[in-house]
């Protein structure tokens, strides 16, 4: 996060993560990744275009939600997509992205 505020990263939040945070059953929990999320300072909008990007990632294999992340992430021209989800870690490996897919651990260590 010190890295965000010194602005050395842009930390990205859109429709598709809203939705999700939202589904969340503990509003603890909720709460606790909205406070993240506000620190946002590009917003992806959920559209046509991104659905069908997302469709082609299913296509492929990767969960429904997952794929409208990296969809999402795609839009947006990230450079590096942080998750704690390991089956999307090692399924974002067999795909051509322009982006790389992290455990937030790893990216923090500086490693691959």
């Amino acid at each position: 996060m010190l890295a965000i505020f010194e602005q050395h990263w842009t930390l990205v939040a859109g429709d598709v993560l809203h939705y999700e945070i939202r589904q969340n059953p503990s509003p603890d929990r909720q709460r606790a990744v909205f406070n993240l999320e506000a620190w946002h300072s590009e917003w992806v909008a959920f559209d046509s275009e991104l659905e069908q990007r997302a469709a082609e990632f299913q296509d492929v294999g990767i969960d429904p939600m997952d794929a409208l992340h990296l969809a999402s992430a795609e839009k947006a021209k990230v450079d590096i997509f942080l998750t704690t989800d390991y089956k999307l870690l090692k399924a974002a490996r067999r795909l051509k992205l322009s982006f790389r897919v992290m455990n937030p651990v790893d990216f923090q260590a500086g490693g691959e």
